[in-house]
């Protein structure tokens, strides 16, 4: 028997149809969006920082009092850097934010392991030594470079739960 492209035609329709009939899948059930309660020690444990706003957040949860020094560049990494006073001590805490990760990533990758010099963004060839107040904690998550130049162990606490552990500075 020799089918003719017509026959063909047809006989393969008929072969989708039963697929075709069949019911259209419907949508997930709605997820439960309710909060679970939420145990405050422990999301304070686990926080990121992602800005400004957080940074300051998790340091005065952690008792510090910070003071917006000054918004601008400094002369030993690129771009603007928010200083910020910690009240009644000689200690200060500076975050750079960049526009990409990329960049954050180059600009750490010029501050030496102890914290103490770093790059010289004018003239990569030479390095630039810093005077901290104090051991400078050097983090970087992100966008973000954030240099303590502290002790305060809550700080330090705070800022390694925000932000991962310090790629540069005092131990």
């Amino acid at each position: 028997m020799t089918l003719t492209r017509p026959a063909v035609t047809t006989l393969f329709l008929i072969g989708l149809l039963p697929g075709a009939c069949r019911p259209a899948p419907q949508p997930p059930l709605p997820l439960d969006l309710t909060p679970a309660p939420v145990d405050a020690a422990a999301a304070a444990e686990t926080t990121t920082i992602v800005d400004a706003a957080g940074l300051e957040e998790s340091l005065k949860a952690a008792g510090l009092t910070l003071i917006l020094d000054s918004e601008l560049p400094t002369h030993y990494l690129p771009g603007m850097a928010r200083i910020y006073a910690v009240e009644d001590s000689a200690e200060r805490v500076e975050l750079y934010g960049y526009a990409t990760e990329a960049e954050a990533i180059k600009a750490a990758a010029g501050i030496s392991r102890d914290g103490m010099t770093m790059a010289d963004p004018q003239d990569p060839g030479e390095r630039i030594a810093v005077k901290w107040p104090a051991p400078p904690h050097v983090y970087r998550r992100g966008k973000m470079l954030v240099i303590y130049a502290g002790s305060d162990a809550a700080a330090l606490e705070a800022l390694t739960a925000g932000l991962g552990a310090p790629i540069a500075g005092a131990d």
